[in-house]
């Protein structure tokens, strides 16, 4: 008959305890046998291996030394397995010791795992994120140097039309084409307030209830106004700004700006018209000149596009124009940007004074405040307001919180509606009642 060796262990005895209430003392050569019953065969049990169990074969014999091998082969297992679970540098008796050390030895292990499993993501992310980058932009640069071949050729051939009448060039990019982008927006604006169709767009009106229809006698005031300022002021001053740029550098030279050097102009004009509109407009708003000057333009509490550049002749020179025109002429620009650049400025103070906080366009609602309370908010972007601490009342109002860009068509006016008026304090609980 087989027997089991040290070491070698039935797979039916792994992990199971041969009866409990059974111990190797009570069994005895043929007092086992009579005395209990073996159990049937495992399912684990190999078919080579059920010859010899004698757990699964019950014609083996119940031998206590075969037996106590095998409890011997449960245990060595179960000790080799410990072993192996152990950290390296232990020991069995360090471990049987201190079994809170062990713990803490798995749990630095798993710490580090986890460590070493998110620098592995992160890692690979990063990697993905770059070579993503490096993709784009070199997509970009081909349609950057597609499109710059493309508008170099145009331009190109713009020269050779107009060669030897250059201003006449010029005239067409800094008055007829931001002209077009003037009055195609704001007149396309004007036909709502005028018509107040399509109904929907007056859920995005800011001042909710004025100008609804706007005032016609009033419009009309501002109408000749604004064409007074364009006709005799804006087209004036362009004339005459083609010398300078031309002394500075031929805003039509046959070499177009690259698109970087582009938006670093753009970047500058910016940050110079914030500059000096901020201290040109509060200053029309001293006292001395406000009321012969700047009040004009501050007649319309809620505003419309159109009266963007209805403004006395005198801030129309130094508050519109002259913070627009420096940055062009102090960096000798291309008559390209200088037409871009004029183009935005008409269409962003149009929005800046549309009334509607409409989606995916620059929020007006600075500039409405403006209009509002007149002693806050003089800037355009709000950077010189902000290190002046002339918006701190703006800061606390809904209107702030509303400052943003509409990226979904829900207006906010009624996402984040105003708070309501508070009552008087001299009235009572119920608002009608003064307090006794």
């Amino acid at each position: 008959m087989e027997s089991f060796q040290r070491g070698e262990l039935c797979p039916s005895l792994n992990g199971t305890d041969l009866y409990p209430e059974t111990s190797l003392k009570n069994f005895s050569r043929g007092k086992g046998n009579q005395a209990q019953q073996p159990p049937p065969p495992q399912a684990s049990c190999t078919p080579s291996s059920v010859i010899s169990c004698p757990i699964c074969n019950p014609r083996s014999s119940w031998d206590p030394d075969a037996l106590g091998l095998a409890y011997c082969g449960v245990i060595h297992r179960d000790l080799k397995s410990l072993e192996q679970d152990m950290a390296p540098g232990d020991t069995m008796a360090g471990h049987m010791e201190n079994p809170r050390g062990h713990e803490k030895s798995n749990q630095e292990g798993h710490i580090w795992g986890s460590m070493r499993n998110t620098t592995l993501i992160q890692g690979s992310g990063l990697l993905l994120l770059l070579v993503f980058w490096n993709s784009v932009t070199w997509h970009l640069q081909r349609f950057w140097d597609a499109s710059g071949y493309f508008c170099q050729t145009q331009w190109e051939n713009l020269l050779s039309t107009f060669e030897g009448y250059e201003w006449i060039l010029y005239h067409i990019g800094v008055i007829l084409v931001p002209g077009l982008c003037f009055w195609g927006f704001s007149g396309l604006l004007l036909l709502v307030d005028t018509t107040e169709k399509p109904t929907f767009i007056s859920r995005y009106r800011i001042q909710h209830g004025k100008n609804e229809p706007v005032d016609p006698v009033k419009l009309r005031q501002a109408l000749r106004t604004v064409f007074f300022n364009q006709n005799f002021i804006s087209i004036p001053m362009l004339v005459i700004y083609y010398p300078f740029l031309k002394w500075r550098r031929d805003p039509c030279s046959r070499e177009l700006p690259t698109f970087h050097w582009f938006l670093v102009e753009m970047a500058c004009f910016t940050l110079l018209q914030e500059i000096l509109f901020y201290y040109v407009h509060r200053l029309f708003h001293h006292p001395m000149l406000y009321k012969k000057t700047h009040k004009k333009h501050h007649e319309w509490t809620a505003p419309i596009g159109v009266v963007s550049i209805y403004a006395d002749p005198l801030e129309h020179v130094f508050a519109n124009m002259l913070p627009v025109l420096v940055g062009p002429l102090a960096m000798g620009s291309h008559l390209s940007s200088i037409t871009v650049w004029l183009s935005m400025v008409l269409i962003t103070s149009i929005i800046n004074h549309t009334g509607y906080h409409l989606p995916f366009l620059p929020s007006p609602e600075f500039h409405e405040y403006h209009h509002l309370k007149s002693n806050q908010c003089y800037g355009v972007l709000g950077l010189m307001d902000h290190l002046h601490g002339t918006d701190t009342l703006f800061k606390q109002t809904k209107a702030y919180e509303r400052h943003v860009i509409l990226l979904g068509f829900t207006p906010l006016s009624e996402s984040i509606p105003d708070s309501p008026k508070k009552t008087s304090s001299a009235l009572g609980p119920s608002g009608l009642f003064p307090h006794q």
